[in-house]
């Protein structure tokens, strides 16, 4: 019955939006205790070391305070402005993390496949300190959704060439959150178009 079908994707679709609001009210509420575990996690990894791009480096960041305010700009879905050396891939990592608790997954686009492969490696050593896993798709490598999904069931990157996901954070957490997840910057896993 055509009446009954449409009655039920209203219904559906009423509680996709409930859920999508519950969801960005309880990261909004968990958002100042993920950030802290980020700069935790920063500062007891200070001095470690971390091989990125087949290069050792010392693992010499913590957010400043400023940067935390960036990645709630960057969480709420604005613009924040950094110029070259402020710390962009830093930041990132802030609503990263946040959007990756609920378990679904968060992905950070970029159009540059050598930094796509530095950043997952770089920042990687934090997110991996912290529990998530991190998956890059570059040209250097055939990356296709079906081959990754075999390693990370939640990934299926519908992205447009000009715009491929680069890589992607999965939380395993002991106790799983049922909330799906938000992104700043990113491709929704859903729908495969751009945010604004």
């Amino acid at each position: 019955d055509p009446g009954k079908r449409d009655r039920l994707e209203q219904e559906v679709h009423g509680l996709e939006e409930e859920l999508k609001q519950e969801t960005e009210k309880a990261l909004r509420d968990i958002l100042p205790e993920a950030f802290a575990t980020v700069r935790e996690a920063c500062r007891r990894l200070l001095g470690t070391t971390v091989v990125v791009t087949a290069h050792e480096m010392i693992w010499d960041m913590v957010p400043y305070d400023v940067q935390l305010i960036g990645g709630i700009v960057l969480h709420e879905n604005r613009i924040a402005e950094m110029a070259t050396g402020e710390g962009k891939t830093l930041v990132a990592t802030l609503p990263l993390y946040l959007n990756a608790l609920p378990g679904r997954g968060a992905h950070l686009v970029t159009v540059n496949d050598y930094l796509a492969r530095r950043d997952s490696q770089w920042m990687g050593h934090v997110f991996s300190y912290l529990g998530l896993t991190v998956s890059c798709l570059d040209d250097t490598q055939p990356s296709t959704p079906e081959r990754l999904s075999r390693r990370h069931p939640a990934i299926h990157p519908r992205a447009p060439r000009s715009l491929r996901v680069r890589y992607h954070l999965r939380h395993e957490p002991r106790l799983r959150l049922r909330l799906p997840a938000r992104q700043h910057g990113v491709l929704p896993r859903s729908t495969g178009t751009a945010r604004p």
